[in-house]
């Protein structure tokens, strides 16, 4: 997949987007499938579609490492110092007991789809971010 670019509407659609409610769910909507919902709603474009697929929560996990991890998913955005990260943006962030996490800015914050829901964490404590 080439360059990413922003809808001209983005903002708008973006704050549509995170204004669904978003139920958790390891196959169909973790915070990996959150955040791409969020990149779709600003460039139009679903990078997700190789992720998708396993039907149960270890499959999931076996694909996504066997497909590269964080690291994969995020190669067509280019990395972005975290405190230069702006709304709709992505960014990692670390969870409770190490997991790591992937999410959308939202200002000073990073919206994350958790077991939880929709939590936020600082985009101060961001480990890493993509400009999208």
């Amino acid at each position: 997949m080439g360059a990413l670019m922003r809808r001209q509407d983005w903002a708008a659609r973006l704050a549509d987007y995170l204004t669904l409610p978003h139920r958790f769910d390891w196959v169909e909507n973790n915070c990996a499938f959150f955040t791409s919902g969020a990149v779709l709603a600003v460039t139009g474009e679903d990078y997700s579609t190789p992720y998708r697929g396993p039907t149960t929560r270890k499959g999931m996990v076996a694909k996504f490492k066997r497909l590269g991890g964080v690291a994969a998913v995020m190669a067509p955005f280019p990395s972005v110092p975290v405190l230069m990260a702006q709304r709709g943006d992505v960014a990692e962030v670390t969870g409770p007991n190490g997991v790591k996490l992937l999410g959308v800015v939202v200002g000073a914050k990073v919206a994350v789809l958790a077991i939880e829901g929709v939590i936020h964490y600082e985009v101060a404590t961001a480990n890493r971010a993509w400009r999208v």
